[in-house]
């Protein structure tokens, strides 16, 4: 099932061209993935973990901007014994102290120090990649621009820069950002595969029960499309909100459609509840 698209990109910048991954991840994420992990499933999420793909090499150089604490080293601690060297920076004090006792209690020696984004301090090309999980929104446009060229004048030719945003009206804001630099650029989403794979297990245990508002038609069997529009048009849903912010409206219309077609029609009531049952669709009084 294919959620997210995926379009490879080439970032032109001083006659570089370099890479750019845009990566929408919402806490919702977070939540999910660190489930997993508290449930001994941390197998199953790493096998699938960024570092795969990024397949990282010994003498592979990282830049991580905003490292969340060494939360994500952390984690993959055996994975990273032998990838050297790696620099993970903060721009709060605070989270630089963190972040350096998490790594200490793992046995993880990477540098963390606290780095202004606006004026990076590592030479041209100095790094393979660069990890930026930069809170884009708390700033100016201005500044917006500056730390994008700042990632990609530290990133080395061919060189590949992921910026990590939270939402698609982030997601809009970065690609006209980046559409300032290349008129040609188009973005890579999830290249991973892991908002995908969390989007679907995050549907399979929450889509149960959905509350269509002010809706006064006949009751009756609804077709896929038509009740799709019916579900989109619903705004003021929690559910519904949360699926097209994070994507596309025609690709949560793809997602519910194979869904409708794999567990049969979706019976409706007026002012009732819709209930999507994990073995087939029934009427919900």
């Amino acid at each position: 099932m294919e959620l997210v698209r995926r379009v490879t990109s080439h970032f032109k910048f001083n006659n570089k061209s370099s890479i750019i991954n845009l990566h929408p991840l919402n806490e919702q994420y977070y939540k999910l993935k660190m489930k997993y992990f508290n449930s001994g499933q941390h197998q199953r999420w790493i096998s699938r973990s960024f570092f795969d793909y990024l397949n990282l090499k010994v003498d592979t150089t990282v830049l991580d901007l905003g490292c969340s604490f060494g939360v994500l080293w952390c984690q993959n601690v055996e994975k990273l014994k032998s990838y050297a060297p790696i620099t993970l920076g903060e721009n709060l004090l605070v989270n630089v102290r963190i972040s350096q006792q998490n790594l200490k209690s793992r046995n993880i020696n990477y540098p963390v120090e606290l780095v202004d984004y606006k004026r990076l301090k590592f030479d041209d090309n100095s790094f393979n990649k660069v990890i930026s999980r930069i809170d884009f929104e708390e700033c100016s446009l201005s500044d917006q621009l500056i730390m994008i060229e700042e990632c990609c004048r530290v990133v080395e030719p061919n060189g590949t820069c992921y910026f990590f945003i939270d939402n698609n009206q982030l997601t809009n804001i970065m690609n006209q950002l980046l559409y300032q630099f290349d008129s040609s650029l188009d973005i890579q989403m999830d290249p991973t595969g892991l908002e995908r794979y969390e989007v679907e297990s995050f549907l399979e245990k929450k889509f149960e029960s959905i509350e269509i508002i002010n809706y006064n038609n006949n009751s009756g069997i609804y077709e896929a499309d038509v009740l799709i529009n019916l579900l989109i048009a619903a705004k003021n849903l929690n559910f519904i909100d949360l699926i097209v912010k994070r994507h596309r409206i025609a690709e949560f219309t793809l997602f519910l459609t194979r869904y409708l077609e794999k567990y049969g029609p979706i019976y409706l009531n007026p002012g009732h509840k819709i209930m999507i049952c994990n073995k087939k669709a029934q009427k919900c009084h």
